[in-house]
């Protein structure tokens, strides 16, 4: 088993790249205005995954926004599988079309295993024909499907 990339206290030059480095005060403070700005504006919070890729993190921003997080968004499918399978949010947004039979079965397959919590988007009829067959033939009892 490779040492983690980084430790805390670790010298910036001895850190193994690519490694994600964060400043918790900078983050708590980024993250308490941005709650602030919406507090009381109708407008949910849902910020997108791949800022900092890390489930980790995500846990994190939950915990903090608490019901004023809407859930988080998802750029793949990896980063929808990775955020679903960790429990790091109650709804996922994939933000990305879902197309060809490869990815559709991945989303209905995750609708099955995580029913009402994924959400993606088409921007076609065919993209929709296209998730409404994956998700009956994997039996999925959901799958939220959001034009655009």
């Amino acid at each position: 088993m490779r040492p983690p990339p980084a430790k805390i206290g670790q010298r910036l030059t001895d850190v193994l790249t690519p490694a994600l480095m964060i400043s918790m005060p900078v983050l708590e403070k980024n993250e308490a205005a941005m709650r602030a700005a919406l507090r009381g504006s109708g407008v949910a919070l849902r910020p997108h995954f791949k800022a900092q890729k890390s489930s980790a993190c995500a846990k994190w921003l939950q915990k903090q926004a608490g019901s004023e997080l809407a859930g988080l968004c998802a750029q793949t499918l990896t980063e929808a599988e990775v955020l679903l399978r960790s429990g790091a949010t109650p709804s996922c947004l994939l933000t990305n079309e879902v197309i060809g039979p490869a990815a559709t079965a991945r989303a209905a397959a995750l609708a099955v295993d995580y029913p009402g919590v994924l959400s993606v988007l088409a921007d076609c009829e065919a993209g929709v024909a296209g998730l409404s067959a994956a998700a009956v033939s994997a039996g999925a009892a959901e799958l939220a499907v959001l034009v655009e």
